[in-house]
């Protein structure tokens, strides 16, 4: 995918102006590289490995920075190749600069995700946690990071090992018959093959329903606020934010074009965006803004339907919601007079914008909607935050099903066996034992330039 034989170079901090920026050098010049441009304040400094040495950067008599570098020898670095860090002034210049000065003496500007990828080839993480500094990186809530940095640290990889020495013990019982043929596999042997079948899984299936609470985890939630003009669907926003972020307006048609912006519901990192008013117009502007808010039904992970509590309600939902789309109805305004409570085939909240009555079981409820059923796991549960994983595992658990049924119906073992080794296949190729290169290009490319 990468030529690996190449010294790469990249910012491993954000681009823009900050006290410090850090550069990162990877392969068999980086020492080399080091030495050319930098020049230690006590020359009698020698380049230890994993010591921090102060001097300066020299491109020929041009002073570039006066910067802190380190060496760091392989295998004790990131990518177990030799490493080379320059640590100089945040300024996007002095950065590009640097840049350019190793670019010219041979490095090669580093893929995304390639520092990390070259730790994967040569044995410092497997795949989830290659994919983990991905996900710790660009981690939207607090308890995002912490379920990455748990995966970073093994766990994740510790599951699928779990579950793949289960399968391996089970193809170990079958392939005993299949080396003596002239043995009858006993019927003691095809009940422990079943409730080890039984038990993986449900193992593997407990694994791959995690995702639901994992995915949103990983990728924040999106909530769209719908509703009549006037119900104050604004005003939720506000409430919702804790800040005043739309206008607010007894003018029906205020909010024409959407609003966004982003709060902490529970564990997840969630977008609320806040819609124009459904209604009958002839005003060309509210009408682009009301086919916009219709537009944005389908991505989003939970509707908010507004209705003022205080005027009638017809009790009916716009066709274009599916069905099954998490949706509550909010009805507002049970501060004021003449508000009246009312039951639907959806779950109701009463509600008050204004006040902010009813916020704490607002939030319970949106919680419920988006996970119905399922208590949040606890926080230091390891659970499946990437689709690629998730669909690794449903493979699995479709080969397990079918040994199940094929162990029901008297099979022969080296059927058996042929689900196993599928299923086993697919687990390592999840963790990366076994590499497939586009699988290695998807994943990598997801990462910034200097991880």
């Amino acid at each position: 995918m990468y030529n690996t034989a190449d010294t790469i170079i990249a910012p491993a901090t954000a681009i823009g102006n900050g006290g410090i920026a850090i550069l990162r050098l990877s392969g068999p010049d980086s020492l080399y590289l080091l030495q050319l441009l930098f020049t230690p304040m006590r020359p009698d400094n020698a380049f230890c490995s994993h010591y921090l040495m102060y001097g300066v950067l020299r491109d020929g008599d041009s002073l570039v920075d006066r910067v802190m570098a380190v060496f760091m020898r392989s295998p004790n670095s990131f990518t177990r190749e030799d490493v080379a860090e320059i640590h100089c002034h945040g300024n996007r210049h002095i950065v590009n600069r640097i840049l350019d000065l190793f670019l010219s003496r041979g490095a090669r500007l580093a893929h995304p995700g390639e520092f990390s990828y070259r730790s994967f080839l040569n044995g410092g993480m497997d795949l989830t946690r290659a994919e983990a500094v991905s996900g710790l990186i660009q981690a939207r809530s607090h308890d995002g990071a912490v379920q990455a940095q748990l995966q970073l640290g093994g766990k994740l990889h510790a599951l699928i090992e779990e579950g793949s020495e289960r399968l391996v013990y089970m193809l170990a019982l079958i392939e005993a018959y299949l080396d003596f043929p002239e043995d009858e596999v006993s019927p003691e042997h095809y009940k422990t093959l079943e409730e080890e079948g039984s038990a993986a899984l449900s193992f593997f299936s407990r694994l791959a329903d995690s995702y639901c609470y994992g995915r949103l985890l990983a990728d924040g939630i999106k909530i769209l606020i719908l509703g009549p003009p006037n119900a104050g669907k604004s005003s939720l926003l506000n409430c919702l934010l804790g800040y005043e972020r739309a206008i607010v307006s007894h003018v029906p048609g205020t909010t024409r074009d959407f609003i966004q912006d982003e709060f902490v519901l529970g564990p997840f990192a969630a977008q609320l965006i806040d819609t124009a008013g459904l209604r009958d117009t002839d005003d060309p502007v509210e009408l682009i803004g009301i086919r916009v808010a219709r537009g944005k039904i389908v991505e989003s992970d939970l509707i908010l339907f507004v209705v003022d509590g205080t005027s009638p309600f017809d009790c009916s939902l716009p066709a274009d919601i599916p069905q099954g789309k998490p949706l509550l109805l909010i009805n507002n305004k049970m501060d004021a007079p003449g508000f009246r409570d009312f039951q639907m085939s959806v779950p109701v909240v009463n509600f008050s914008a204004k006040t902010g009555e009813g916020l704490d079981r607002l939030k319970a409820n949106m919680l419920d909607c988006l996970l119905p059923g399922g208590d949040l796991p606890d926080r230091e549960s390891v659970v499946i935050t990437q689709q690629r994983h998730y669909q690794s595992l449903k493979v699995v658990n479709a080969e397990l099903s079918a040994l199940l049924s094929a162990l029901r119906e008297g099979v022969e073992g080296e059927f058996l066996s042929c689900h196993l080794r599928q299923a086993l296949q697919v687990l390592s190729e999840l963790t990366g034992e076994v590499s497939n290169p586009d699988i290695l290009s998807v994943v990598f490319s997801k990462f910034c330039i200097g991880k």
